[in-house]
């Protein structure tokens, strides 16, 4: 009788494409994540692109201008006696709260009148005619955050350059640069962050002379809105003892420039910072995965920190 043939076993010609197949989905899926996420581009580090969006097909539908939300704690009473202490720019004692200690060390240490000091804290309804410019940082306050009443103009990695040549998706899901939307709608309040993705900068003269340009840019596109610069937030400790970019001492000279900026320009400086340091003037440990890009927890106390200063929304940039 002649041997039986042994049947070799099939798993290994199954397993192998199998894994194969999977591993090329699982590429491709992730793909078009990224894709999705960036606006239907991939992240690039080009310098000053050139690109630009063609305004007369951006906007279809009318442009409306909000209307002033009045709350509560933005219009307070005529006091019945004249105040016996009088706050730059027209702010009046009444508008603000009795000094705050926050559980952090703020290494800017710095008085200047063009600070937002603490205020009475305002409801939600007063961010409903605010926009909010930024980085991933600001993307991530948009995801993360408390605020859904306000309107975010945010683009992974944005920069003070690219403020002026890259797109992002705003009203309506089109394409267009954040100087062009600027001029299509008007706010009454705007936030700007822009600073950590610029610290490895070589040229600070460069940055600040950009940083200005972009303050203006604003100013101009929204004559009737406060203006809000946020200093760049705190990161964590390690970043400093691996001498990583960004790092705190890095954060403390853009704030100090951006303060400048602010007071050369008008507007208001707004010290979000002071609300997450710790009580070494750094981001708490454990705060992110990364070194910058913190958790939820950490959004809701820079939200708690916009509501606690908020110019009242008839006061501008005098």
């Amino acid at each position: 009788m002649a041997e039986r043939r042994q049947r070799k076993p099939r798993f290994a010609i199954y397993f192998i494409p199998g894994i194969l197949l999977g591993f090329l989905l699982s590429f491709a899926l992730g793909y078009g994540l990224i894709w999705q996420f960036f606006d239907g581009r991939l992240p690039t580090s080009a310098r000053f692109s050139g690109e630009t969006s063609d305004t007369t097909a951006l906007f279809t539908s009318p442009v409306t201008t909000a209307e002033p939300v009045v709350t509560t704690e933005t219009a307070a009473p005529e006091p019945t006696e004249p105040p016996g202490e009088t706050l730059p720019h027209g702010l009046r004692p009444e508008w603000t709260a009795a000094p705050s200690e926050y559980a952090g060390l703020d290494p800017l240490d710095v008085e200047s009148d063009r600070i937002v000091p603490l205020m009475h804290p305002v409801d939600d309804d007063y961010f409903s005619d605010a926009v909010f410019i930024g980085n991933s940082i600001v993307g991530l306050q948009m995801l993360a955050g408390t605020i859904d009443t306000a309107t975010y103009y945010t683009r992974h990695s944005l920069q003070v350059e690219s403020y002026f040549t890259q797109p992002i998706r705003i009203q309506g899901g089109v394409q267009a640069l954040i100087p062009d939307a600027l001029e299509q709608y008007q706010y009454k309040k705007v936030y700007l962050m822009l600073g950590v993705n610029e610290m490895s900068w070589p040229n600070q003269d460069v940055l600040a002379d950009l940083f200005d340009r972009v303050i203006k840019n604003i100013v101009e596109t929204q004559p009737d809105a406060i203006i809000y610069v946020q200093s760049v937030l705190p990161v964590e400790a390690e970043l400093d003892r691996l001498g990583y970019i960004p790092n705190n001492k890095l954060v403390q000279q853009m704030n100090r420039t951006i303060l400048r900026l602010c007071e050369e320009n008008g507007v208001w400086f707004l010290n979000s910072a002071e609300a997450l340091y710790d009580e070494n003037g750094v981001l708490p440990e454990g705060s992110t995965s990364d070194g910058t890009h913190f958790g939820s927890d950490t959004v809701k106390r820079w939200d708690d920190y916009l509501r606690t200063h908020a110019i009242p929304a008839d006061i501008l940039n005098p």
